[in-house]
């Protein structure tokens, strides 16, 4: 299959979601020492293990080749790195997945962003009468690394799939590493369908599941954004309150012309000075704060059909261009409401 997000091995810079972080951290903490980690990399270790650090694809398997060739006997960490990283979006994919009332558009929205998910892998969907299957391909023919990245990317899906989520259906995960590469030895009944040429990973979820209504998750999921919000911010010193505060006020105030750094600090009767200050001793803006809840709103509305006009005006940007420009920079794509790009072709 071809999907719009797929890329050449070179391919632009990715902000990964922690996987890089994830990984480095991992494997500091069980012994690989700094100097082999970061071997032709090219960063330093204090950049590295910020949890929005930014690599293109060949930096994050540079990464994993510097731990492999140790040959450090560790079958866990990609699946705990895998954990750890799912906590650490900077994009709110993790908002956008909770918000869906059930599994099957938590696929949609799977294959829909797996470029922004994880950018070493590709998202293929099969189906018969009993189960659907989520096949992750490798993308560039990893080699010796194949297994570490299928994993690590099987882990880090599955994480994001039932992240949140009241009805929890019995998933069935095949690892390369332990499951014939030819998943029509298994499954013969879908070897019309499939067509692949990389080792691959695949997660069986039961087909009656898949319309289950989830109610009580999309009802909570401001909620439990808010709290994920601030968890992850207690976790780099921001005082939660501040900045769930500040997150309140500008998801109160997304199409108030005059919201800005200015108007804030008016809210929060401090100077800007001050404001500006307190956020960037933790390595945030307002801005960052306002990017984030944007894209956010953006996402949920073009997932729903709205058009960047509609937003653009929404959100009292002059024009459209400057929102697309916004949307770009923010999440690497332009924004798209044609419901044929998000719904999958095998769902009428």
């Amino acid at each position: 299959m071809s999907y719009r997000w797929y890329t050449e091995r070179h391919d632009p810079v990715h902000d990964v979601h922690g996987s890089l972080s994830a990984i480095a951290d991992l494997s500091l903490h069980f012994g690989v020492p700094e100097t082999q980690l970061l071997r032709s990399m090219r960063i330093k270790l204090h950049d590295l293990i910020q949890p929005n650090s930014k690599c293109s694809a060949e930096q994050l398997l540079q990464l994993i080749d510097n731990i492999q060739s140790l040959n450090v006997k560790l079958p866990e960490l990609p699946f705990r790195a895998a954990a750890m990283a799912s906590e650490q979006f900077s994009f709110p994919i993790r908002a956008l997945l909770r918000s869906c009332s059930n599994v099957r558009s938590r696929l949609q929205l799977l294959m829909e962003y797996q470029q922004l998910i994880n950018p070493l892998i590709r998202l293929e969907m099969y189906q018969d009468e009993e189960f659907h299957y989520l096949l992750l391909a490798d993308r560039y023919g990893h080699g010796a690394n194949a297994d570490f990245v299928l994993n690590y990317s099987a882990a880090l899906v599955l994480a994001l799939l039932r992240d949140g989520a009241q009805h929890r259906p019995h998933v069935t995960v095949f690892l390369s590493a332990s499951e014939p590469r030819n998943v029509a030895d298994h499954y013969h009944y879908l070897t019309d369908q499939m067509v692949f040429d990389a080792c691959f990973n695949l997660i069986a979820i039961p087909a009656n599941s898949l319309d289950q209504n989830d109610q009580v998750m999309a009802s909570l999921s401001q909620q439990r954004y808010s709290l994920a919000c601030r968890e992850y911010k207690s976790r780099t010193r921001l005082a939660p309150s501040l900045i769930d505060e500040c997150i309140r006020y500008v998801d109160g105030n997304l199409s108030t012309p005059s919201l800005g750094l200015s108007a804030c600090a008016d809210h929060f009767h401090k100077s800007t000075s001050t404001l500006k200050r307190k956020l960037k001793m933790h390595e945030y803006s307002f801005q960052t704060i306002l990017d984030e809840r944007v894209v956010l709103h953006s996402l949920l509305n073009l997932f729903r059909g709205a058009s960047a006009g509609v937003l653009a005006t929404q959100l009292n940007y002059s024009n459209t261009a400057n929102f697309r420009r916004m949307f770009r920079r923010c999440t690497g794509v332009w924004p798209q409401s044609d419901q044929s790009h998000i719904f999958y072709p095998l769902w009428p």
